[in-house]
C-alpha cells in the first residue's frame, strides 16, 4: 500500500500560524484533497530498462524524501501516465520511478505532474470548519471533522464521526462520535502554535491514505512537538468495521503535559486522548482505549522514546523499535498503528534523521523517519510502501 508524507518546508505546502485562523485546514486540504500542482509546462518524459524519467528544470520536488507519491496526465503514449505512484526525487531537476513499456520514448504533449493528495472528500466546510472523509476503498471511512476558527488559545479542535452531517466537531454535527460529548465536549485539540502570532510552524504528515499521523512543531523547537492521529488501525479482529482511531490532546493548552500521542501506558488502562470508534463488540459508543510498548525493552516508558535500552544496542547493534500496540485495557489488544514505531532507547536519534530496516532482520526493506514529540518523547514513522508488510 501506498505510503505518503508531507512536510510543510516543501514548494507549494506551508507552516501554521497561531493568529491566522484556518492554516491547519489550509493544510489538510493540500494532503487529503487538492494535492500540490507543479506547473504543467516544461516537463520531459523518457523510458528505458523498467524505468522512467520526469524532467523539469527546478520541479521543486523535496530532493531525497521518501513518502513522494506523483499523479501525472497529459502524456502519450499513455503509459507515461501514472495515478498514486512512489516515486524517486534523484535531484532538482530529475525524477524516476519503475514502469512498465511505456511503448515509445521519448513522451509527447504536456505534462501535468501533480504531488498527489490522499484522495478523501471535503463532505462539509463553513468559515474555518471542514469535515473529511476517507475515499473509496480506504477502510471503514468515518469522519474526521475539524475546527480551525480559534486564534487566541491557537487550538484548532477534531473529533471522528460515523456519520456526519455538518462541518465541523461540535457534538451535534453527527452520528456516532468519537469521543463522546460525555467523555470529552467538543473533541479534541491540536495546537498551531505555542504563541498567537504569525510565527510560522512547521509540520509534517504520514499516511496511508486509511490513517494518518499529523506532526507540528508547536513552539519553533525541534525537541519539542505535538500531533493527532485519525484512520483505521491495523485490526486483529476478523470483518472489525469500526477499528477507527482519533487521538489528540485533551485540553486547549500547548504544553508538554497535554501532548497524547506521545504518551503510552505501561499497564492494561486506557490513555488520556485516544479513542475508537466502537468496541470490539460492536455495541454502539467510542470507547477510550489504551496504547502500550514492549514495556521490558522500553524500560516502562509512558513517553514513547523516552526509556529504554543503551543506544546502539550492545548484542545486535543498532536501533530496536517497538510496535505500538492499541489496547481495550482488559479485553485485550485490539490491534496496532500501522507505520508507527516506538524506539526502545532514550532519544536516540535526531529529529527528521532517517534510517533502513537491517538485512535479515524483520525490518528489511523499510525505511524511516524520526519525529521528536512532547518534552522528551520521540516517535518513529515508515516512509517506505510497507506498512501492510
Amino acid at each position: 500500500m501506498t505510503t505518503w508524507a508531507f512536510r510543510s518546508t516543501e514548494t507549494g505546502l506551508a507552516g501554521v500560524q497561531g493568529s491566522t485562523a484556518g492554516t491547519l485546514i489550509t493544510a489538510m486540504d493540500a494532503m487529503l484533497i487538492n494535492g500540490v500542482n507543479s506547473s504543467a509546462t516544461g516537463w520531459s518524459a523518457s523510458w528505458a530498462g523498467g524505468t522512467a524519467t520526469f524532467t523539469k528544470t527546478g520541479h521543486g520536488m523535496p530532493v531525497g524524501a521518501a513518502g513522494v507519491v506523483l499523479t501525472v496526465t497529459g502524456l502519450s503514449p499513455a503509459g507515461y501516465n501514472i495515478t498514486n505512484k512512489t516515486v524517486t526525487v534523484v535531484d532538482a531537476n530529475t525524477i524516476t520511478c519503475p514502469l512498465a513499456d511505456p511503448s515509445g520514448t521519448p513522451a509527447t504533449g504536456t505534462a501535468t505532474v501533480v504531488r498527489s493528495p490522499l484522495g478523501w472528500a471535503k463532505s462539509f466546510s463553513g468559515t474555518n470548519l471542514a469535515t473529511y472523509r476517507p475515499g473509496t476503498g480506504q477502510g471503514n471511512r468515518f469522519y474526521f471533522a475539524l475546527d480551525d476558527t480559534n486564534t487566541v488559545a491557537q487550538n484548532a479542535k477534531f473529533r471522528g464521526f460515523e456519520v456526519a452531517t455538518a462541518a465541523g466537531p461540535a457534538d451535534a454535527n453527527g452520528t456516532g462520535p468519537f469521543p463522546t460529548g460525555v467523555q470529552l465536549t467538543g473533541g479534541l485539540f491540536q495546537p498551531r502554535s505555542s504563541t498567537a502570532d504569525a510565527t510560522v510552524r512547521p509540520w509534517q504528515m504520514f499516511s496511508n491514505g486509511k490513517i494518518f499521523y499529523f506532526f507540528c512543531q508547536y513552539s519553533g523547537l525541534t525537541t519539542v512537538g505535538n500531533g493527532m492521529c485519525f484512520g483505521d488501525i491495523t485490526s486483529y479482529k476478523n470483518s472489525d468495521a469500526y477499528h477507527t482511531i482519533v487521538i489528540g490532546d485533551i485540553v486547549a493548552s500547548a504544553t508538554t503535559t497535554a501532548i497524547r500521542i506521545a504518551n503510552a501506558s505501561a499497564a492494561l488502562t486506557a490513555s488520556s486522548g485516544h479513542y475508537i470508534a466502537r468496541s470490539y463488540t460492536a455495541v454502539a459508543g467510542a470507547v477510550n482505549v489504551g496504547k502500550h510498548l514492549n514495556s521490558v525493552f522500553c524500560n516502562g516508558a509512558t513517553d514513547i522514546g523516552a526509556n529504554g535500552m543503551t543506544y546502539p544496542v550492545g548484542v545486535e547493534g543498532g536501533i530496536m523499535l517497538s510496535p505500538i500496540w492499541i489496547s481495550e485495557t482488559t479485553n485485550g489488544i485490539r490491534g496496532h498503528l500501522p507505520g508507527l514505531w516506538a524506539p526502545c532507547h532514550n532519544r536516540p536519534l535526531s529529529h527528521l534523521d532517517t534510517f533502513s530496516g537491517v538485512a535479515g532482520t524483520p525490518l528489511e526493506g523499510k525505511t524511516f523517519e524520526v519525529i521528536n514529540v512532547s518534552a522528551a518523547g520521540q516517535l518513529i514513522v515508515e516512509t517506505s510502501d510497507t506498512w501492510d508488510a
